[in-house]
């Protein structure tokens, strides 16, 4: 009876390997030990690095949607557009030259909320407590405008 091989790469020189009948129709399964350990502590880092930054953003956004439900600001009215661009961005275009027109302060928040955005753990208006509702609010009392009516 002809069964398919595998090759392992366990010791220095490659050997081969009959697979059992069973695995004739499917696909050959991955040793726990062929992912390198570097890769495997190069997503660990990534890991936290993402769970780090979705917290602090948590709080920066918090900090930010205070200012843009209860400031009346010039800044408040560029943080309510920046808020809009990261809760739909596809309604509201983000203008990155915008970080250049708020207090140091600000734009570090919005900074730790793109760097949570960059690594997609979550929507931000999900990490504080009524974001959707808090961040319609926003939109219209700021008279952003959804495209289409919408």
């Amino acid at each position: 009876m002809n069964t398919p091989t595998q090759m392992t790469t366990d010791a220095p020189t490659a050997t081969t390997k009959t697979a059992p009948a069973s695995a004739q129709t499917s696909l050959p399964k991955v040793a726990s030990n062929a992912v390198p350990p570097a890769l495997l502590e190069q997503l660990r880092q990534f890991s936290v690095r993402a769970d780090d930054a979705t917290h602090r953003a948590g709080q920066a956004y918090a900090r930010l949607l205070l200012l843009a439900e209860d400031s009346d600001c010039g800044q408040a009215r560029r943080i309510a557009g920046f808020l809009a661009a990261t809760y739909n961005g596809r309604c509201f275009a983000l203008d990155p030259f915008e970080l250049r027109a708020v207090d140091v302060e600000i734009s570090d928040d919005m900074l730790c909320c793109l760097d949570a955005l960059r690594w997609a753990r979550a929507d931000l208006h999900t990490l504080i407590p009524d974001g959707d509702t808090r961040m319609r609010a926003v939109i219209k009392r700021w008279g952003l405008r959804w495209p289409n009516g919408a």
